[in-house]
């Protein structure tokens, strides 16, 4: 089939053709015609792509939710504000207790 893959560019948009499952059949038969073996590649070819496929638009989704949890550095981060916030609240009730205590009745 020289007028689908004789050059580079015309190969490339075959097989992307292919893989999307645009207009495949009509590909297939046209090479199948002077190759009978090739529905061999066609099967493989559209197996191996859709695998991949998928598993380009899983990493993406598991990437995305990666990127929803904190790291463990954000969560030192956290607790060691938490901490300074408890002495933070824990000083300002001792200075009240001064201050009341230091207040004329």
């Amino acid at each position: 089939m020289p007028e689908r893959f004789d050059e580079l560019p015309h190969s490339l948009f075959t097989l992307f053709q292919i893989m999307t499952g645009d207009d495949w059949g009509n590909v297939a038969q046209d090479v199948m015609e002077h190759k009978p073996w090739a529905w061999l590649f066609f099967i493989a070819y559209i197996l191996m792509s859709t695998f991949v496929a998928l598993n380009l638009f899983i990493a993406v989704a598991v990437n995305a939710m990666h990127e929803n949890e904190p790291s463990a550095a954000e969560l030192q981060t956290q607790a060691e504000l938490n901490a300074v916030r408890q002495e933070l609240a824990a000083l300002n009730a001792k200075l009240d207790q001064l201050l009341l205590r230091d207040q004329p009745s």
